[in-house]
């Protein structure tokens, strides 16, 4: 018998209402992974920026989301973050080959906006990266993370 995401309670009283059972662990504080953090009042972000921005916008988190394709052919999330100010832009895409291009117009709306030019760009180990993409990013500078 499983019993998924069960309050320790609940299996406490499994022994005296079912018949022929037995419960042999009685632990409360054992949880698993899913109910630990669904009652969590802080998550804690697993992005750990190796260089530290001194202003905004100078370090960018940047990460690529597939998601289910929707009414205009989009498929994908290109997701920006800030630590710094802690802002997150988002931009949909129909393709990986886009990448570049949306990489190269987000840069531009920061340092449009914002007055800012980024510096180190964390990746999150993204293995779909074109080869024009990792060239431009070499050419313009960034530290990648």
């Amino acid at each position: 018998m499983k019993l998924k995401h069960a309050d320790s309670e609940i299996i406490a009283h499994l022994d005296k209402t079912v018949i022929e059972m037995k419960v042999e662990k009685e632990s409360s504080t054992t949880e698993c992974e899913i109910c630990m953090i669904s009652k969590a009042h802080q998550i804690i972000s697993q992005h750990s920026f190796m260089q530290s921005a001194e202003k905004s916008f100078e370090q960018i988190h940047w990460d690529l989301i597939s998601m289910i394709t929707v009414y205009n052919d989009d498929c994908y999330i290109s997701h920006f973050y800030c630590k710094w100010t802690d802002m997150h832009h988002v931009y949909t895409q129909w393709t990986k080959t886009q990448n570049l291009q949306i990489f190269q117009q987000f840069v531009k709306y920061i340092f449009k906006w914002y007055d800012c030019k980024v510096k180190f760009v964390w990746l999150n180990e993204e293995i779909t990266l074109l080869k024009d993409f990792k060239i431009w990013v070499l050419n313009e500078n960034y530290i990648i993370e």
